[in-house]
């Protein structure tokens, strides 16, 4: 939990309260002190707070809303890795979280050969054909759905997270580091 003010403070009591394990950073140090007399592991930074979480990572940000989620989410990006999660927890403008979120759908090339050959003959294969063409729409750059289905599938199916620029297919490290300049951003 990075923020522990009086909702970052308050979500860590009750996650702890449920038995989850919580390491608390905040720059105020009694904020800190605080959450580790409710149970939570201390952290002395975000470097220290990233250290002390067990793969794949979650952290929580209850940071105000602009400038304060801007740059802990940015310092994160760069200590975090593949798999990792950042919950933004704060007020953040949607637009903000379309910045930060992980690339666009693509296909492995499975969907359209079956596609293909179900058509070349002649049997049915409307879930397969529907998902396919779900993908396609997800391509949009600005489609906030499809990057949280293709950061759903990097975590749960293990599709690697690519940037296409041009015509050059580029693996990326994060799905933070897949939110930049990309023309498309997806899985396989």
């Amino acid at each position: 939990m990075v923020g522990l003010g009086r909702m970052g403070a308050n979500m860590t009591t009750r996650l702890i309260e449920r038995g989850h394990q919580v390491v608390a950073y905040d720059r105020n140090d009694a904020a800190v002190a605080a959450a580790t007399a409710a149970g939570a592991d201390p952290a002395a930074s975000l470097e220290a707070l990233v250290g002390a979480l067990e793969r794949p990572r979650s952290v929580w940000v209850m940071v105000p809303s602009g400038d304060p989620t801007n740059e802990t989410i940015q310092a994160r990006s760069g200590i975090l890795s593949a798999g990792d999660t950042i919950i933004d927890g704060g007020n953040s403008h949607y637009r903000d979280a379309q910045r930060w979120a992980s690339g666009l759908l693509e296909d492995s090339g499975e969907g359209r050969w079956t596609a293909a050959e179900s058509t070349e003959r002649a049997v049915a294969t409307p879930v397969i054909t529907a998902s396919l063409y779900a993908r396609f729409s997800f391509r949009a750059p600005d489609s906030y759905s499809a990057r949280i289905v293709a950061a759903l599938r990097n975590e749960f199916g293990g599709h690697k997270i690519f940037e296409t620029i041009g015509h050059d297919e580029l693996p990326v490290g994060s799905a933070t580091q897949a939110a930049g300049d990309a023309e498309s951003v997806g899985t396989r």
